[in-house]
């Protein structure tokens, strides 16, 4: 898992990104959905003055209902990603095709960003210590 921190930072960030956007979707689809049957269903419109607190009330519901079927959907997206990880880093050789050429180009963009030109030392007596991989 620590020789793909740039690929798990991107699978994370990009899955974070989707599943936020599905939470929000399923929220305002629900509560434009209950605004349209509360003003263009006949039965309604004698029995609801405002539909203000209905459609606040369906969205905060849709939200959290959303979070608990995309916190699966997170779950399902992290157990691919270590079963990744385990068969990169065992070479196994399962893991082929797509998922493969977006964890590796990914990764190579991470790097690309990550890069920092090396500073000049502020004190020359002090000697700098680097962690290095666990290998």
């Amino acid at each position: 898992l620590v020789s793909n921190l740039a690929g798990l930072a991107m699978v994370q960030s990009i899955g974070d990104l989707f599943l936020f956007l599905g939470k929000v979707f399923v929220a305002t689809m629900s509560a434009g959905l209950c605004a349209l049957i509360l003003t263009s269903a006949p039965q309604f419109n004698f029995a609801t003055t405002s539909i203000v607190l209905p459609c606040v009330t369906v969205l905060i519901a849709a939200y959290l209902i959303g979070s608990m079927f995309m916190g699966i959907f997170e779950m399902a997206i992290d157990t691919i990603f270590m079963c990744y990880s385990i068969d990169e880093d065992k070479q196994l050789g399962y893991a082929d095709g797509a998922l493969k050429d977006f964890v590796k180009a990914s990764a190579e963009n991470q790097r690309k960003n990550d890069k920092v030109s090396p500073a000049e030392p502020a004190n020359p007596g002090v000697v700098q210590v680097t962690a290095r991989s666990a290998e």
